[in-house]
């Protein structure tokens, strides 16, 4: 699923796109400045945000509230653009952050809202004053970025929720950014890039518990992701990065060496030289930004963005299962890199048929 800003005007058309060089356009919104957000687990809907009126109004893209469209709104004045919503397991209810009155979870339907979490909260472990981005939800647990100051300021967390006796697990110290954060299928690893200011630079795995913290790909530079980038699992739950080597975009099934990791995809891109379709994005390995890589659960397929040495945009698709990779339509974007929002289970119609 893509999500595409016409060339001169504030408007998004999201498409599906499929590896035989076909699009389908799903919708189209007037949405200036739209942040968007994950697909839902179902696979049949996508948040964002839009920020108007000073307030942040939080929408489903496939199937709006009716009446008033956006299921939920909180002042912009307390609300970050970025990770402030997710989907919880059902697809039904989303997890919305205010800074100031704590998360809520919110019936997408109905606009129904309970909060869950207030802020700042006292754990056994301290005071947490903040949450700076939303990351994951699972079986009762909330991960998130601290904000703020005292427990968890920067470094992701984990605190269980519908509970009066909060206990927080902290996995990582603290971040300067976006940490790259994966959890993975199983519920049982966490995945971060570990770029500052505490701790070794480098790519790193917890158990979800909070034990057996390791370091998977130190950084050689001390600002990056030890040379790789999360982009996903494979069927055995196995960590799949992208890896700029000589040139060529590999995608690796990580080992517990390099001597050990699996190669799955030799060049993702051909003839490109860059990951990174916008020059504002944050990148935590060389020449490649998770925005402009999207895996498809279990590694059937990849799509990916980049750039080529004449600054031109394009798409490619592989099929990882057969191998086949295409070259997808270029999309009337006037020359804008689109969103990869990630992968759907909608119909995808192709030549008139579905």
């Amino acid at each position: 699923m893509l999500a595409s800003q016409t060339s001169g005007s504030s408007n998004y058309v999201i498409l599906n796109a499929n590896l035989q060089d076909q699009h389908t356009a799903l919708t189209q919104y007037a949405v200036p400045q739209a942040q968007f957000g994950s697909i839902s687990p179902d696979g049949k809907d996508v948040l964002y945000s839009v920020t108007t009126n000073n307030y942040v109004q939080f929408y489903t893209a496939l199937s709006p509230r009716p009446s008033t469209g956006f299921f939920y709104e909180v002042s912009s004045r307390s609300a970050y653009l970025t990770g402030n919503v997710i989907w919880m397991s059902d697809s039904r209810h989303a997890l919305v952050l205010d800074p100031v009155k704590g998360v809520w979870s919110v019936d997408v339907q109905t606009g129904q809202a309970q909060q869950v979490l207030s802020l700042p909260f006292s754990s056994s472990n301290g005071t947490v004053d903040g949450i700076q981005q939303l990351l994951a939800y699972r079986d009762g647990y909330l991960y998130f970025q601290g904000g703020g100051g005292g427990y968890c300021i920067g470094a992701i967390c984990r605190v269980q929720l519908n509970t009066t006796h909060w206990v927080v697990t902290q996995y990582s110290p603290r971040q300067t950014g976006n940490s790259d954060f994966l959890l993975s299928p199983d519920g049982g690893t966490i995945y971060y890039c570990n770029t500052g200011p505490a701790g070794q630079a480098g790519l790193y795995a917890v158990n979800s518990d909070g034990s057996h913290s390791r370091i998977l790909r130190a950084s050689s530079t001390g600002s990056d992701c030890g040379g790789v980038t999360p982009i996903g699992f494979a069927q055995d739950n196995g960590l799949v990065v992208m890896s700029d080597i000589n040139g060529k975009f590999e995608v690796l099934e990580l080992g517990t060496t390099p001597q050990q990791d699996n190669l799955i995809l030799a060049d993702a891109a051909p003839g490109a030289n860059s990951l990174c379709a916008s020059s504002n994005e944050e990148s935590f390995s060389a020449n490649v930004c998770s925005q402009d890589v999207a895996l498809a659960p279990y590694s059937h397929a990849l799509v990916v963005q980049g750039k080529l040495p004449d600054g031109t945009l394009q798409l490619w698709g592989t099929d990882l299962i057969t191998g086949q990779q295409h070259v997808l339509k270029p999309i009337d974007n006037g020359g804008k890199p689109v969103q990869l929002l990630g992968w759907d289970q909608l119909s995808v119609c192709a030549a008139g048929r579905c």
